[in-house]
């Protein structure tokens, strides 16, 4: 039976050049399920691969429709998860992969047992249950601040006017935080959350590593 997977981390964590190494070159099996979004396309991002960029007024259509089966705010921006692609997904012989925050994974499998939730992590899997992750001056934050870091010069997220870069990212770092404290959370209250290593230079065994997860909820 196919699988919807759900990838979630964090601002900055590399889901984006993750996916795109995994279903970008043509050759894997996951079919990518992009969510609605009301913000600008930015550099290099693609229609129906990176997301459905939507006007105001069509995404308002959508919502008004009922054709979300979550919504949630991040950067200034909405993002939707389309009830019929998640449907369709579910329904197929193809496995999907869908990139979500957080809570919106959650809110997937409370509707459909069988989603799988992976959250990627700049640390090891051990790291993020430990307490001293949630220290700002924690490795794993550092490299996440790192990352984003490296977004903002390279102009792939934009500061928005009146902000200073270290603003804009300590906020979002902020919710990074608080994002790891309910993924902690999760897994010591039991919920199966698959911790994908996302360490700096090793793309390549975050796929390998994927695929294990792959495996292991096949196998589950």
């Amino acid at each position: 039976m196919a699988r919807l997977f759900a990838l979630a981390g964090p601002s900055g964590v590399g889901k984006t050049t993750f996916l795109a190494n995994l279903v970008g070159n043509g050759t894997s099996s996951f079919e990518l399920i992009p969510r609605a979004t009301l913000r600008a396309k930015r550099p290099g991002e693609q229609e129906d691969f990176d997301y459905n960029f939507l006007g105001r007024q069509a995404f308002l259509q959508r919502l008004y429709a009922g054709d979300f089966l979550h919504i949630e705010e991040w950067g200034g921006s909405l993002y939707g998860i389309e009830t019929l692609a998640v449907r369709d997904a579910l329904s197929g012989r193809q496995e999907a992969l869908i990139m979500s925050g957080i809570y919106g994974a959650v809110a997937l499998r409370r509707m459909f047992p069988e989603v799988v939730i992976v959250y990627m992590h700049t640390g090891l899997r051990r790291s993020l249950t430990d307490p001293s992750v949630l220290d700002p001056q924690s490795v794993e934050i550092q490299e996440l601040r790192r990352r984003l870091r490296q977004k903002v010069d390279d102009g792939v997220l934009e500061v928005p006017d009146g902000r200073s870069s270290d603003d804009f990212i300590d906020t979002r770092l902020h919710r990074s935080l608080v994002e790891l404290a309910f993924v902690n959370g999760l897994i010591r209250n039991g919920a199966k959350v698959f911790v994908l290593e996302n360490l700096r230079d090793k793309l390549d065994e975050t796929l390998k590593n994927f695929s294990k997860i792959v495996s292991i909820a096949h196998s589950g």
